[in-house]
C-alpha cells in the first residue's frame, strides 16, 4: 500500500466511505507507484498537498508506521523507523514477525500483544517499552497509535532511549543532591526570580533564630542590611546583582546580611543560574567571611601603623643621615682647615723665623757697619789720648770734643737700632704717638704722603693689643710699600665702646680675594694669625686700580668676649691735616 492509497483511504474514511485495498507487494518500499485516484468519485487532498504531506512523513524526526491490520504486514515504514530498529519491510514483513524480532522474551511477546489489543480496541493509545534493534542494542521506544478504521493504523515510534538514561541518573543523584544539599556546611539558598524557596540547615544557623516559615518566601533585600558597604540600597543593588547574573551565567560579590539579632554579616556569595524543567533559578552559596574581615581590617590597620611607624623611622634615619652627613661635612672641613692652618703655621713659623734671622742679620750689620767702626775710631783717638800724643800737640780741647761728637753717633746708632726693633715712642708715649711718629719715618723714607685720625678718647694704655695693633700697621705699611705702588696712605685709629678699631687705606693697584688668601701672602696671614689671637676681626677689601682697604678690631684687654667684637662703625676716615698730623 503506498501513501496515495493512505490518503485515499484516509479521505473515505472522512467521507464515511470505505474501500478495499489491494495488498502491498512483499518486499517493496514506500516509494512503490501510487495509483491514480478516480477523480468522479472526488478528492479530499490535491496533488500538491500530497506531495507535501509525503516529504514531511519522510522527513520526521521520529518513526512512523502504517498498518493494514493490528498483526498485518505494514503498509508504510518511513526512512527514521527503519533507521532507528533497523528493520526494513522486507525483515520484518509483518507486525508479528517484527514483535518476535524485537521481544525475544515469550513472555514479554505475550504482554505486548494483549496491551496492543487493548489499544486497537480503545482507538489508540500511547505505551512505553524496550525493543532490540536490528545492531542488537536495546533501546526504549515511546509508541503512540491512532485507529482510523480497522485496516488504517497509524504508530509513532520514538526513542527515548536518552530521556530514560537521564532521568533514570537523576532520579539516582536526586537523593544524594538533596544529602549534599542539606548536609553541606556552607549555606546554600534557591531563588525563584528574587524570593527564596529553599535552603539547607547552614543558611538558617547562619541567619540565626528566625525559622524556616520566617525565611521562606523573603526577598534578598530583606535578609540583608540597609545599605550595602558602598553605600547603595540593597534593594537597588539586589535587582542588579539578579540581572548580571542573567547576562553572565554566574557571579562572585561581596555582601552585607542581617542575622536575626540585627547584627551584619559579611557575606561573599556566589550565585549562578540553574535551569529547572523551563524556568530559571538562582542557586546561590553565602560564605560567612565576618572574622575574615574583621582580621583583613585588623591587618589593614597594622599596615598602616607600620608604614606610619616606617615612614617615622625612615624620616628619623634620613634626619639622622643628614645630621650625620653635615657632621661629616663639618670634620672634613675642620680637617681641611686644620690642614690649612697647619701649613699656614708652618709658613708663619717659617716667615717669622725668617723675620727674625733677617733682623739678627740687620742689627748685626748695623752693629758692624756703625757701631764696630765707630767704636774702632774711638779706640785709637783714646790710646793717642793716653799716650800723651794729642796733649804734645796742643790739640787736646779739640781732639776731646771728637771723642764726644764720636761717642754722641754711636749712641744715636744705638737709639736707631732700638727704634727699628721696639720703637720707645710706643713705650714712652703709647700707641697714638708711636703710629704718627711711624708715618712719618714711612713718608720720609718713601715718599708716600701719610695722613692720619686719631681719636681724641684713645687711652695712652700700653697693653698687648695696642702692640699687636702697632705690629700690624708696621706689617701693613711694609705690604704697601712692596706692593701697592701707592702715593697715598691715610690711618685711623677709633676707640669705639670699649674697643679699638684701626683702620689703613691706599689709593694704589687694590688687592683682590685671592691673593688675600694665597700661601705665599705671609704678610696678611701674620696679620690675620695676630688677630685671631687676640680675639678679634679682620676685613681687607680691594678695588682693582682703586686701592685697598683694611679694618681690624680688637678688644682693648685681652681677656674681652671675641664676640663683643661684631659691632662695627660705619664712620668713614677722613683726613684732617696736610701730610702728618692728629685730628
Amino acid at each position: 500500500m503506498t501513501l496515495g492509497n493512505v490518503f485515499v483511504m484516509a479521505g473515505e474514511n472522512a467521507m464515511g466511505k470505505s474501500k478495499s485495498v489491494g495488498p502491498y507487494p512483499k518486499g517493496s518500499q514506500s516509494q512503490a507507484k501510487e495509483p491514480e485516484i478516480n477523480a468522479s468519485r472526488g478528492t479530499w487532498i490535491s496533488d500538491v498537498e500530497k506531495r507535501d504531506l509525503v516529504e514531511i512523513l519522510e522527513n520526521l524526526p521520529c518513526g512512523l508506521a502504517i498498518l493494514r491490520s493490528p498483526f498485518g504486514e505494514p503498509g508504510y515504514l518511513n526512512p527514521r523507523i527503519v533507521e532507528t530498529l533497523g528493520y526494513c519491510l522486507s525483515s520484518a514483513p509483518s507486525t508479528d514477525e517484527l514483535e518476535k524480532r524485537i521481544r525475544r522474551n515469550e513472555r514479554e511477546r505475550h504482554y505486548s500483544t494483549e496491551l496492543w489489543r487493548e489499544v486497537v480496541a480503545a482507538g489508540g493509545g500511547v505505551s512505553t517499552f524496550d525493543a532490540v534493534c536490528g545492531d542488537g542494542e536495546v533501546r526504549t521506544f515511546e509508541h503512540r497509535s491512532v485507529v482510523l478504521r480497522e485496516d488504517l493504523i497509524i504508530a509513532l515510534w520514538i526513542d527515548i532511549t536518552e530521556r530514560k538514561s537521564k532521568k533514570i541518573q537523576l532520579l539516582e543523584s536526586e537523593p544524594r543532591f538533596s544529602a549534599l544539599f542539606e548536609e553541606s556546611s556552607d549555606p546554600f539558598l534557591l531563588f525563584d526570580e528574587d524570593h527564596l524557596i529553599n535552603f539547607n540547615k547552614a543558611t538558617q544557623e547562619l541567619f540565626g533564630q528566625w525559622n524556616r516559615g520566617r525565611l521562606l518566601g523573603a526577598t534578598l533585600s530583606e535578609l540583608s542590611a540597609t545599605r550595602q558597604r558602598d553605600g547603595s540600597r540593597s534593594e537597588q543593588k539586589a535587582a542588579a546583582l539578579f540581572q548580571s547574573v542573567l547576562e553572565k551565567g554566574s557571579l562572585r560579590a561581596e555582601w552585607t546580611l542581617l542575622r536575626s539579632d540585627g547584627q551584619p554579616i559579611h557575606a561573599e556569595l556566589s550565585v549562578a543560574v540553574v535551569t529547572v524543567g523551563e524556568k530559571n533559578l538562582f542557586f546561590m552559596v553565602a560564605r560567612d567571611i565576618t572574622s575574615w574581615k574583621k582580621e583583613q581590617t585588623a591587618l589593614l590597620y597594622a599596615k598602616s601603623d607600620l608604614e606610619k611607624k616606617v615612614r617615622e623611622r625612615t624620616a628619623e634615619l634620613t634626619d639622622a643621615n643628614t645630621r650625620l652627613r653635615a657632621e661629616i661635612r663639618a670634620r672634613e672641613t675642620t680637617e681641611r682647615e686644620l690642614r690649612d692652618t697647619s701649613e699656614e703655621l708652618r709658613r708663619l713659623s717659617e716667615h717669622l723665623h725668617q723675620i727674625g734671622e733677617n733682623s739678627r742679620v740687620h742689627v748685626a750689620r748695623e752693629v758692624h757697619d756703625q757701631l764696630g767702626q765707630s767704636l774702632a775710631a774711638l779706640k785709637i783717638d783714646l790710646a793717642q789720648l793716653r799716650g800723651g800724643q794729642w796733649a804734645a800737640s796742643g790739640n787736646l780741647e779739640q781732639q776731646v770734643r771728637g771723642i764726644e761728637f764720636q761717642v754722641s753717633s754711636i749712641m744715636q746708632s744705638v737709639r736707631e737700632i732700638c727704634k727699628e726693633l721696639r720703637p720707645s715712642v710706643f713705650d714712652d708715649f703709647g700707641l697714638p704717638s708711636a703710629i704718627i711718629s711711624t708715618l712719618k719715618e714711612f713718608e720720609k723714607k718713601t715718599g708716600i704722603c701719610c695722613e692720619a685720625e686719631v681719636d681724641e678718647a684713645m687711652p695712652q694704655q700700653k697693653t698687648d693689643g695696642c702692640l699687636v695693633l702697632f705690629r700690624i700697621l708696621q706689617e701693613a705699611l711694609s705690604n704697601i710699600r712692596r706692593h701697592a705702588q701707592a702715593s697715598q696712605v691715610r690711618v685711623g685709629l677709633k676707640n669705639v665702646r670699649g674697643r679699638l678699631r684701626l683702620d689703613v687705606e691706599d689709593n694704589g693697584v687694590g688687592i683682590t680675594a685671592s691673593q688675600t688668601v694665597a700661601p705665599d701672602s705671609l704678610g696678611i696671614l701674620g696679620i690675620r694669625e695676630r688677630v685671631r689671637f687676640r680675639g678679634g676681626k679682620l676685613s681687607i677689601k680691594g678695588r682693582p686700580g682703586k686701592g685697598t682697604r683694611m679694618t681690624v678690631w680688637l678688644p682693648i684687654a685681652k681677656d674681652e668676649s671675641p664676640q663683643e667684637m661684631n659691632h662695627k662703625s660705619a664712620a668713614p676716615l677722613h683726613p684732617t691735616v696736610e701730610g702728618v698730623g692728629t685730628a
